[in-house]
């Protein structure tokens, strides 16, 4: 799942249309610089906000959430959003003594589809610019803390004593792993498997991207 906030706030400013942004934010009980960030791409409606911007808009939530015109359809109500929600974001601490996840400090709130939550999903924020172009500084991520395996290519939430608790993609070889940043700027690291702990090492899959640009 990825999502682009500013083509999401270009289509608020369509929904909003010739209307100020102080008479559309009376409308969906929000103020005018809330209308500013949401357009801008700075910030994201909770849940009940975005559900009443998807009636108003008489489209579906994939319209304004994805852009997919084939599901652009009219609505009845607020019932047809029902699935999306607010969860909390935390932030990824820094070198120290590893930590679960779900200890990390809350920092704020993001509005996603039910269907990418669960009660192992942690929403994480990520600072940096390691992952690009594929996960841009500002994007939040879900990892799922309960999915562990390694597949060799895949993103990952883990722990590193040097550096915190950071998302890399992991390549396990016979002797060593390999961490990879997507970014080519950034160097590789490569990790003895026998001086690995695995019981810290890694915090779970990456399963969703919601994305900055």
């Amino acid at each position: 799942m990825r999502f682009d906030l500013v083509q999401i706030g270009e289509r608020i400013r369509i929904v909003r249309g010739n209307k100020s942004g102080s008479e559309f934010g009376k409308s969906i009980g929000v103020s005018t610089n809330m209308i500013s960030n949401y357009e801008k791409g700075q910030a994201w409606p909770k849940a009940q906000t975005l559900a009443r911007i998807i009636e108003l808009s008489r489209k579906s939530a994939d319209w304004l959430l994805y852009g997919n015109e084939d599901d652009a359809v009219a609505i009845e109500g607020v019932g047809a959003c029902l699935d999306i929600i607010t969860i909390p974001v935390r932030a990824m601490a820094g070198a120290g003594d590893p930590c679960d996840l779900d200890q990390l400090e809350p920092i704020g709130h993001i509005t996603i589809e039910s269907e990418y939550n669960g009660p192992s999903i942690t929403a994480l924020l990520i600072r940096g610019t390691s992952m690009e172009p594929n996960i841009m500084n500002g994007a939040h991520v879900g990892v799922d803390r309960t999915d562990r395996e390694i597949i060799s290519g895949q993103l990952y939430a883990i722990y590193i004593p040097h550096e915190g608790i950071v998302v890399k993609r992991i390549f396990v070889g016979p002797e060593l792993v390999k961490i990879k940043s997507d970014n080519p700027t950034f160097p590789d690291h490569d990790m003895s498997i026998d001086r690995i702990n695995w019981d810290t090492f890694v915090m779970g899959r990456v399963k969703w991207v919601l994305q900055k640009y």
